[in-house]
């Protein structure tokens, strides 16, 4: 997949390679790729690929050709574009970028200053802030993002309990801290992917992005590569997210969402028996909840399926008033719950 690491001298600064998927994103992949090129650290190589965009993208990533490797393929989402990226770059590490969020000028320096020390790190991730059209939003958006993140015992230092202090040349610095949090992330991910950064010889031991999991691809990959050993984060903001009024909404809204995590779900749990049986209890939870957030996405246009997937909630042991309130969304015909989606959206809302 990559290069041969060996014989390069100690102490002499890593190639990154930093991987960012582009799609439709004339408006803003140009500040993202400025992000990037004004990082600290050297030497990194930025490929930007090109998933089939139908608007200027291609015409913006032109401007960029002398600095940055350009790639383009026909659509095939983000785990296809990744994958792409990891196979046609060659650095001892990997970072991800989306072509809308921007990065901190310590970010990269920070990330393998924190993997060099923890070399028994497999990744590394960052706190993350977010803005949007109006400014910020957050100045630390990881806990809002994430329910997992919110609901862990301890939080952060929780999840990570060891901790040590790292700097970047420039005079950054950054608390970084380590754990094992592979059964923790198995149940709901909390490693948010545009700021993560993976050493090549964890992708050669776990794998590829699975592009057969279109929306929740990074959630089964980040699994994986949990699985081969500990991740560090950085508890710093190195990333401004982009946020747009699709992604104000709850994300477990869509019905392809909502499948999506449930057979991301089933392919963790089956992927290993030990862990679901030491976790019975759990995993019958996060499937119960996963089955009811399939079955309230599907309930106004799939109602047999959606019916289908309240009963596995139920035979789980879902007895919430939120599966009552399913089952009247599921009873009730389409055009009546549009009336109502309609009616409390208000005269603006339609």
């Amino acid at each position: 997949m990559g290069r041969d690491c060996a014989g390069i001298e100690e102490g002499a600064p890593r190639l990154v390679s930093v991987i960012m998927p582009a799609y439709n994103c004339e408006r803003t992949v140009a500040e993202s790729i400025e992000g990037v090129l004004a990082q600290t650290y050297r030497p990194i190589e930025l490929l930007v690929v090109d998933d089939g965009s139908s608007d200027r993208t291609r015409d913006v990533l032109e401007g960029y050709r002398d600095r940055v490797r350009i790639e383009h393929q026909a659509n095939g989402g983000v785990a296809s574009a990744r994958n792409s990226g990891i196979t046609r770059t060659s650095g001892e590490f990997v970072a991800l970028i989306d072509c809308d969020d921007l990065c901190d000028p310590d970010r990269i320096a920070l990330q393998v200053a924190a993997l060099d020390r923890f070399p028994e790190a497999v990744a590394c991730s960052t706190s993350f802030s977010a803005f949007d059209a109006e400014g910020e939003v957050s100045p630390d958006y990881g806990s809002r993002y994430y329910s997992s993140l919110e609901q862990a015992p301890g939080g952060l230092q929780g999840l990570y309990p060891r901790s040590a202090d790292v700097s970047a040349p420039g005079g950054g610095s950054a608390s970084a801290r380590l754990g094992s949090i592979y059964e923790q992330v198995a149940f709901g991910n909390f490693v948010h992917p545009p700021t993560f950064m993976v050493r090549r010889s964890a992708i050669e031991r776990a794998g590829l992005q699975d592009t057969a999991l279109r929306y929740t691809s990074d959630w089964e990959w980040i699994v994986r590569l949990a699985r081969t050993g500990p991740f560090v984060h950085l508890d710093r903001p190195l990333l401004r997210y982009r946020l747009s009024p699709g992604q104000l909404s709850g994300h477990t809204t869509s019905a392809g969402t909502a499948l999506g995590i449930l057979d991301t779900a089933r392919k963790i749990f089956e992927a290993d028996p030990a862990l679901a049986r030491r976790n019975a209890a759990r995993v019958r939870a996060a499937l119960r909840e996963f089955h009811l957030d399939a079955a309230y996405a599907l309930s106004a246009t799939c109602k047999r399926e959606a019916f289908s997937h309240l009963l596995e909630s139920l035979r789980l042991g879902e007895r919430s008033t939120g599966a009552l309130r399913i089952a009247l969304r599921i009873g009730l015909p389409a055009k009546v719950l549009e009336r109502l989606r309609r009616a409390r959206a208000g005269p603006t809302g339609a």
